[in-house]
């Protein structure tokens, strides 16, 4: 795969970070850059936020729904077309099995074409009323721009979710994806622009927490946003950082946001890491908490308790899987 230097889409052109910066996207599996995206910046995210409110007001929200759907179909199509690369570009971004990403792409194009069908039948309704001299009615108006910001681990598919219907209801939007993963997702702003839409109803700016932030914080100018939970500290409990370490030895707790090194005080000794499973190599490492050899995910063991529990529930299942004994003994209550 050739290297390749993207470019964010802000008002209907492709364009570098106001600051110039740029991060490499990194195969996870080779640990070997494979492409560049900017750096954005809180002037870049306010730049996007106001090009979506100018495409909102001019054109966006003033299009029949019919128009709308028929954006959205050409966008479905390019990407049913390019579905195998997208798949496969986004398994070199994040490190997915490309049997999954691929179907990923699809789903997202069928999601398209599902809320393109929705476009043209929003609208309101009449409610009758025990006055004859009143007249009671509904209407359903766009609310204006959507800061969208993705997760990592299924952008494509997780971006159709929130843009489709944000597009069908007539609304423009700000998409911000997640910094370890955001190449396709510059590919899909390059087909809204094939497809036609017009400049402004799609922008994309890529980055940290600093466009992030600018964009969860630019309200009213963004009327809404959704976002994955955040912590206090500005990092997405669903995007961990990329080389994240998962603990062997407390399966509760969430994810630490690095593997920085712990303080002298508190780090754990050589012998206490290797009696706990460690490797010389990890006890060796600087702090970062020993990963258990295994085929569960990330390396590690399956937690103590978890196949115990497993195989009790297995064990009072009836024959029919309804569930545990008293629910075979009352199938009844036991909804099909």
């Amino acid at each position: 795969m050739a290297h390749r230097d993207y470019r964010m889409l802000i008002g209907g052109e492709f364009v570098e970070a106001a600051g110039g910066q740029r991060r490499e996207a990194v195969n996870p599996f080779t640990r070997q850059a494979f492409a560049t995206i900017p750096e954005a910046g809180k002037a870049d995210a306010g730049a996007a936020v106001r090009a979506a409110r100018e495409a909102f007001g001019r054109t966006w929200s003033r299009a029949p729904g019919v128009e709308r759907a028929e954006f959205l179909h050409r966008l479905a199509d390019l990407i049913d077309a390019r579905a195998h690369d997208l798949g496969a570009l986004e398994s070199t971004d994040n490190g997915k099995l490309l049997r999954e990403t691929e179907r990923q792409a699809r789903f997202a194009a069928r999601n398209y074409r599902f809320f393109a069908g929705y476009a043209d039948k929003l609208f309101g309704q009449t409610i009758p009323l025990d006055s004859p001299d009143s007249f009671d009615y509904t209407i359903r108006e766009p609310v204006g721009v959507a800061a969208l910001i993705t997760a990592w681990n299924s952008p494509l598919q997780l971006l159709s979710n929130k843009l489709a219907p944000a597009l069908a209801a007539g609304n423009t939007a700000v998409i911000k994806p997640s910094e370890h993963a955001s190449v396709t997702t510059l590919e899909l702003a390059a087909m809204a622009h094939e497809a036609g839409f017009p400049a402004g109803v799609i922008n994309v700016v890529t980055g940290g927490a600093e466009a992030g932030n600018a964009l969860c914080s630019s309200r009213p100018s963004a009327a809404s946003a959704s976002r994955a939970e955040r912590r206090p500290d500005g990092v997405s409990r669903r995007q961990p950082p990329r080389h994240w370490c998962p603990s062997p030895l407390n399966w509760e707790e969430s994810p630490p946001t690095s593997c920085s090194p712990t303080p002298a005080s508190t780090a754990p000794s050589r012998e206490g890491l290797l009696a706990k499973g460690g490797t010389d190599e990890r006890a060796a490492a600087s702090g970062c908490r020993p990963v258990r050899p295994g085929k569960h995910g990330f390396g590690h063991r399956q937690p103590p308790g978890v196949r115990r529990t497993r195989d009790r529930i297995r064990h009072r299942r009836g024959t029919d899987g309804c569930g545990s004994r008293s629910i075979r003994a009352h199938p009844r209550s036991h909804p099909r």
